[in-house]
């Protein structure tokens, strides 16, 4: 918000600002994170700035003194541990060109220089946003010179949510992971316990099959997220429990998994392709066959040539055989 002001010739221009951080996509902090308010304000308030945060039966003012042109207010995680679920309005309060905060608290009310109020403790209180819209409303007022910037943000129950699925092949690498509402940075304990793990005695041995460690959460979109790689290679095939809690103990959740030997059946060998050539040469037969001889025109014509003198052969032949038989008929006549 920016409010400009002339006195006496001179124009002074400021500038407020007010910002949750770290901040999320929804604004949701869970209950026991710190929820921190920083800013910039200008004009060097010696009064500093008034902060004020309503929620569900809670309200607070505080002040703070600006560090150069820079603010912080937090809200502690033993405050919001305190806190009950729901959403939360921030006014940041600047005493403006005055230095006087012309809206304060009284007694059970908030009062204004020009004499308007509401109650904020008590049976007739105001909580939550009608609270907020309140004093917004007095903030507002034409004869109030202060300014204000708002903000809100939501306090939820903890939670952390598995994300894996039921089962995998042990021997394998494999990802365990999660969502939650809990603040980037927050600790997490992870305990993975093979279900058939029951307390032996001293002078008995045992097999243990789990693993545990620390992590810490990430920023996520729209929830945090949290993970860590777990290696089966020296786990047995069962069922797991995964349990995750944050480190101070406030909440936690437990997961299932299993894992399933190995499949013992040998791979069938794949059949190998011969992979085509672009330009394949033709296939050759075993025995080549006898090629069958052709004929030149004219020697099919000297083969007609032959037969035909053959021909002419055999009719002269009969002719003289015929004569001659004729000859001995004569001869014969003659005796």
């Amino acid at each position: 918000m920016k409010t400009i002001l002339k006195i006496s010739g001179i124009l002074l221009i400021l500038l407020i600002l007010c910002a949750i951080q770290p901040a999320g996509a929804t604004d949701t902090y869970a209950k026991g994170d710190s929820v921190k308010i920083t800013g910039t304000a200008t004009g060097n308030p010696q009064q500093g700035l008034a902060f004020w945060v309503f929620g569900p039966n809670y309200w607070t003012r505080e002040t703070k003194q600006v560090q150069g042109t820079s603010y912080t207010y937090e809200l502690t995680s033993s405050k919001t541990s305190d806190l009950s679920p729901g959403q939360y309005y921030c006014i940041v309060q600047h005493p403006m060109y005055n230095g006087v905060f012309d809206v304060y608290v009284s007694g059970d009310k908030v009062v204004s220089s020009d004499g308007e109020s509401f109650v904020i403790s008590g049976s007739s209180k105001l909580q939550g946003s009608a609270a907020a819209y309140a004093l917004m409303r007095l903030l507002d007022s034409p004869n109030i010179d202060d300014t204000y910037t708002t903000n809100t943000f939501i306090i939820a129950e903890p939670w952390i949510a598995f994300s894996n699925r039921a089962e995998y092949t042990a021997g394998n690498r494999i990802y365990i992971s999660g969502t939650t509402n809990l603040a980037p940075g927050d600790k997490l304990i992870y305990n993975v316990l093979s279900s058939s793990f029951v307390p032996t005695q001293k002078t008995q041995s045992s097999e243990f099959s789990g693993e545990s460690g620390t992590i810490t959460v990430g920023y996520g979109s729209p929830d945090n997220i949290w993970g860590f790689y777990l290696d089966t290679t020296n786990l047995k095939p069962d069922e797991y429990t995964v349990n995750v809690e944050k480190n101070d103990g406030t909440v936690s959740f437990t997961g299932k998994f299993t894992l399933v030997a190995p499949s013992a059946t040998t791979p069938a060998t794949p059949a190998v392709t011969a992979v085509p050539t672009e330009n394949p040469a033709p296939s050759q037969p075993a025995t080549a066959p006898t090629p069958m001889p052709t004929q030149s025109p004219l020697s099919a014509f000297s083969a007609l040539l032959a037969i035909a003198a053959a021909i002419a052969a055999v009719g002269i032949s009969a002719a003289a055989f015929a004569s001659r038989g004729k000859s001995d008929d004569l001869m014969t006549e003659r005796e």
